[in-house]
């Protein structure tokens, strides 16, 4: 008997771990392989400890009906994190290369859910007060980056949070 994977074709370095459970079927086997770790729910993926390539993952079902099923993905870079700085009464997005694109994420009114404003590849935009702004960086890999959040105010443009969308 031959296990099946379920694996996708490729993770970027800066994604959150892979949970194996559930991508080897039967279930109970054993994930081993380059950036496998064994947490309190579960096998996972980092590919955050390997460098980009091709990493072979095995899944190992024992007993009698058991078997070995071997897997691949590609482990793609990630881009460092875009700036946010403004200029001229712009925001200027920075740290990116020229194969790089980039969209624009507005949390209008400061609510805590910003919305992809569909403004995509543009260096600068102009901004509106009591909003809050990122920048998203899509590598030629579609590995992402996303700034910190900038909040504009009428008196002032200030760095806040960690920069996370959820």
């Amino acid at each position: 008997f031959t296990p099946t994977l379920d694996l996708p074709l490729s993770w970027c370095q800066g994604d959150a771990p892979l949970a194996l459970d559930g991508l080897g079927q039967p279930e109970g086997g054993t994930w081993t392989g380059d950036g496998v770790l064994n947490t309190a729910d579960g096998p996972v993926f980092d590919a955050g400890v390997l460098t980009p390539g091709t990493v072979a993952l095995t899944y190992t079902v024992d007993g009698p009906c058991g078997g070995v099923a071997t897997g691949s993905l590609s482990v793609f870079p990630s881009p460092e994190p875009p700036t946010l700085t403004a200029v001229n009464g712009l925001l200027y997005a920075g740290n990116f290369t020229e194969a790089d694109s980039l969209s624009w994420f507005i949390d209008f009114g400061n609510t805590g859910e910003p919305v992809d404003y569909a403004y995509t590849d543009s260096v600068f935009y102009f901004p509106t007060w009591g909003d809050v702004y990122f920048v998203q960086v899509i590598n030629p890999y579609g590995c992402t980056a996303l700034s910190n959040p900038l909040l504009i105010d009428s008196t002032r443009i200030q760095a806040t949070g960690n920069g996370t969308i959820n």
